[in-house]
């Protein structure tokens, strides 16, 4: 499992395309798959990730989500929980966030597709995952900065090829 984690608008499902592409024309049986934002009253933000935890997924969003934009719903604890599992099944937890703020606000302000929550919740989402991937609790992460979005920025050959050979590494140790 291959996560891409990060706020609105900073490139993740172009990401999350490119590489189950080039997984297929590896060989690798790879399925892309998109979570959208759970209902609080109904999601179970620990034991409802483990039921979604797939080794051939390369998911566009997944649990980090939960702290982001669900506040007390995941414990510390949980979470290494959570990532343990992911791990176990030789998974990768990418985020993406923009640690220039100012311009990341006028990018989601500028989206044309729009923004399902609050600019504000957008921001302290950037914020939580920002603080999370200077944590080193992921294990790739990528500032997305405010030129060259996003082709020359991180969805380059390079550094798709780089988390797709760490992906494969994972998955060939555990025999998956």
């Amino acid at each position: 499992m291959l996560i891409i984690e990060g706020s609105d608008a900073l490139g993740k499902t172009t990401l999350a395309k490119k590489i189950v592409d080039k997984m297929m024309e590896k060989g690798y049986s790879t399925i892309y798959s998109h979570m959208g934002r759970p209902n609080e009253q109904i999601f179970d933000f620990f034991w409802n990730y483990k039921k979604m935890i797939n080794p051939c997924f390369v998911m566009d969003r997944f649990h980090l989500g939960g702290l982001a934009y669900h506040y007390n719903k995941i414990t510390p604890q949980q979470l290494q929980i959570i990532n343990a599992w992911i791990r176990s099944v030789g998974g990768l937890i990418v985020v993406l966030y923009g640690a220039d703020e100012e311009w990341y606000e006028h990018r989601i302000r500028e989206d044309k597709r729009g923004n399902l929550l609050p600019i504000v919740k957008l921001l302290d989402g950037n914020l939580i995952f920002k603080k999370y991937a200077k944590n080193n609790d992921c294990d790739f992460s990528f500032n997305i900065l405010p030129y060259g979005f996003p082709e020359e920025n991180f969805v380059s050959d390079y550094n798709v090829d780089k988390l797709i050979d760490e992906w494969i590494n994972r998955r060939q140790l555990l025999d998956i």
